[in-house]
């Protein structure tokens, strides 16, 4: 017994000459609904047929639905013509998971792919490849691979978004092999009938190239209620403050240490405290990583209007104070005191220091006198290390000092 899979569509005017041809010679034909101009079709040309109506009746869910249609159609015993609205159903899925031999009669040769595609897919013409966004959480369909150059540049973007090793289904002459990515530029032929199929790799554990929506799911999985990691199910904005203040240092070190893998491990961490942050906003409501990211990026594209708009820069002190106005737009801000107060708190106490005085400065306003003290940048260091050594003996907290005395600064800044 042989299934050959047929595409009708919904309508009566969707049946193919090479359907209707088809299944005018038909052993046995089984619709996987009577609703449906096929079925019209049928009943006008006296041409028996069954359908799977009852399994929609009686099952509890699509899955079950799935399973029973392909018990009842391997019981036939004649060869049945299976008649399908659309080739994307979860029913084709699984018969040709079991066998791959079965025949597909289609209203185009694209069908022939798209009846294997799991799920959502991207459908992209090889010569525009280059310039389009491949994510391995979906299936993709690369068309017209029309030379083996092309196909060279088709596999390496797919193999930078894929596993190396993973199969595909290349459509070639009317016809649909399986291979290996690793084979597409070793084709016999290329012309531009020539497409192929890769299936999403979403798997976290079997993986071995993972992106940001990798990331997400990774997050989702470790906060998930009922499976998940005790410790990052307990973890909150607050609790994971002190994380991600300890790997921007650690980010730091390895910008310093000028070491490229220890750079790939420590911008890893500080992606992963990001997207931990943002996981822990979606369960409660708050915002998504859509949110950040179009945060951002109107951010920088506003900061940034010498490039996106129509401002011009002559050095890097008009393009300081070209940033500068779009903060202060941004944020709202009045005066030099609130240029201060928005100058991040938990920043360390020195750091914080030197830029709410560059602010006063930026503004005219008048700091501290210090041209009369011979000091270098050795002679400060001394001196900071000995008043932290002097706050010690006294038992007082040399940051929380400092950090007080900014305020009182602040405080006490006249604007007018």
């Amino acid at each position: 017994m042989e299934i050959t899979i047929v595409r009708v569509g919904t309508g009566e005017n969707d049946l193919s000459l090479k359907a209707a041809s088809a299944l005018k010679s038909a052993e046995k034909i089984v619709l996987h609904t009577a609703h449906c101009g096929c079925a019209k079709w049928l009943n006008e040309n006296n041409i028996p047929f069954d359908t799977l109506d009852d399994i929609y009746d009686e099952a509890y869910d699509f899955d079950e639905v799935a399973d029973e249609a392909v018990k009842r159609l391997n019981a036939y015993q004649e060869n049945v013509h299976f008649c399908v609205m659309e080739l994307q159903d979860e029913t084709v899925k699984r018969l040709l998971d079991a066998d791959n031999k079965i025949s597909i009669i289609a209203s185009g040769a694209d069908d022939l792919l798209i009846a294997r595609a799991k799920g959502a897919y991207l459908t992209v013409c090889a010569i525009d490849i280059e310039n389009t966004a491949i994510s391995k959480e979906h299936d993709t369909i690369v068309k017209e691979i029309d030379t083996r150059e092309l196909a060279s540049e088709v596999k390496l973007k797919l193999m930078h978004d894929y596993p190396d090793e993973s199969d595909i289904y290349v459509l070639q002459r009317g016809g649909v092999a399986k291979c290996s990515l690793t084979d597409l530029d070793r084709l016999s032929v290329y012309d531009h009938t020539v497409s192929c199929l890769i299936h999403a790799n979403t798997s976290l554990v079997t993986g071995e190239k993972h992106d940001f929506y990798s990331l997400m799911r990774l997050t989702r999985a470790l906060r998930d209620p009922d499976t998940g990691c005790p410790w990052d199910r307990e973890q909150t904005h607050e609790t994971l403050k002190r994380d991600t203040l300890e790997e921007a240092y650690e980010l730091e070190d390895a910008i310093e240490n000028g070491d490229e893998n220890d750079l790939i491990e420590e911008l890893g961490d500080v992606l992963f405290t990001a997207a931990l942050q943002i996981q822990v906003a979606i369960d409660h409501g708050e915002f998504d990583e859509i949110d950040v990211i179009t945060g951002v990026v109107n951010k920088m594209v506003s900061r940034h209007s010498h490039v996106f708009g129509r401002d011009e820069v002559e050095n890097i002190d008009g393009l300081m104070n070209l940033w500068d106005k779009a903060k202060r737009k941004e944020k709202a801000l009045g005066g030099v005191k609130d240029e201060m107060n928005a100058v991040a708190k938990a920043f360390p106490a020195l750091l914080r220091a030197q830029k709410v005085l560059k602010r006063a400065q930026k503004a005219g306003y008048q700091t501290l006198d210090i041209n009369h003290l011979a000091i270098n940048e050795q002679n400060i260091g001394n001196a900071l290390f000995e008043i932290a050594e002097w706050a010690r003996q006294r038992g007082i907290d040399a940051e929380k000092a400092l950090q007080d005395t900014i305020l009182k600064y602040i405080d006490e800044f006249n604007d007018q």
